[in-house]
């Protein structure tokens, strides 16, 4: 790992000149970095999460909704310059930098990301102690499936056939950046450091997983980062196209019964897509339509609890339509009964999809 630098060049400009928006914070958005910090550093675990769900995306939605939030050198005078204060604001800075501002910022800033991913999980791995730290499962969700995303994003980017000169010297100088072999890296480490996979295989014997999982795995923090992890490597070997490591990822969780690891709603969805594909592409029909009907009918459970955040709304509904299309195409290579409302909702949203397909339409497919 490679500690984060705190300032880049895109950074540097939003500091400088007489128009500069970020030479006076409003009062409001100081107070809220300030008792931000303050939470954090107190692990008043039920301030943080009203911090992180509520008040960080009405200040977003009232002050940053296109534009980037103060870069971290900017607000550093409010948290004492605390360094792993900083990097979890970062954390939340370059996120919001991809949701709002821009699809794809500067390599120089998804550079910035990247090294800024590294120095915070090096600061949560590196130690011989765990490091008393408390989140919402919501947000360390969010940072390991962000951390994939921006990885995603970043190997579209470098693949792409036609790019800036100083793209490719900047991709020449930097190889490491966003490689596969450091992003499995990252996420290998949190599995093993929580003992995550023995935990699991004692909960599903109906033992206490507390008897092995040592002194990083009976943190919370930990163990929901290794098990976090684990859907996170399902993810990224489904895009390596190795669906049966992707689903060898998972091999100890009980998939139907997901509720009882965690609450975060969009982990078992993104759990239930991946696994749904993979089964699909290994010619697992029946597995993979109960997957997706099983998935879809949490969804149609779940989908109230998710109204708090825009960005969850949009994910949930685009990881619906996505679902219910590949089980159209599961269905028809592979016809069997399937929950009622789920095939109700099939029949509403793709009809005209579904009688195409079973008259094997190839364009359709």
């Amino acid at each position: 790992f490679r500690m984060a630098g705190s300032r880049d060049k895109r950074q540097a400009e939003d500091s400088k000149g007489q128009d500069d928006p970020y030479k006076t914070l409003g009062e409001d958005v100081r107070a809220f970095i300030k008792s931000f910090y303050n939470h954090i550093k107190n692990n008043n675990l039920v301030e943080i999460e009203n911090d992180y769900v509520i008040k960080f995306p009405k200040l977003t939605e009232q002050y940053f909704k296109t534009t980037r939030w103060p870069s971290v050198d900017i607000i550093a005078p409010l948290v004492n310059k605390d360094p792993l204060f900083m990097m979890l604001y970062n954390e939340l800075f370059y996120r919001h930098l991809y949701a709002h501002v821009t699809s794809f910022p500067e390599l120089e800033e998804a550079h910035q990301s990247y090294l800024n991913y590294c120095a915070l999980f090096e600061a949560l791995i590196k130690p011989t102690k765990p490091v008393q730290l408390e989140l919402p499962n919501q947000w360390l969700w969010d940072i390991i499936d962000e951390f994939i995303y921006q990885f995603q994003k970043f190997s579209a980017s470098r693949s792409k056939n036609r790019r800036k000169p100083e793209d490719d010297a900047f991709l020449r100088l930097n190889p490491k950046t966003w490689s596969i072999h450091g992003v499995l890296n990252i996420l290998f480490q949190f599995v093993e450091k929580s003992n995550i996979n023995l935990q699991l295989s004692y909960y599903a014997r109906q033992r206490d997983p507390y008897e092995v999982a040592g002194p990083f795995g009976q943190c919370d923090l930990y163990k929901m980062l290794g098990f976090f992890s684990l859907v996170g490597l399902c993810r990224v070997h489904c895009h390596l196209g190795d669906y049966f490591t992707a689903l060898k990822m998972l091999e100890h969780v009980q998939l139907s019964r997901q509720e009882m690891y965690h609450e975060v709603p969009t982990c078992h969805i993104t759990t239930g897509y991946y696994v749904g594909f993979a089964y699909m592409m290994m010619r697992r029909f029946q597995d993979a339509i109960r997957t997706f009907s099983n998935t879809l009918t949490y969804i149609s459970r779940v989908s109230s609890f998710v109204s708090q955040r825009q960005d969850l709304r949009d994910y949930v509904v685009k990881q619906s339509d996505q679902m219910t299309s590949l089980l159209a195409i599961c269905i028809t290579l592979n016809p069997m009964p399937i929950d009622q409302s789920v095939e109700q909702h099939l029949k509403d949203k793709f009809a005209e999809s579904l009688n195409r397909l079973q008259q094997t339409n190839k364009d359709e497919f």
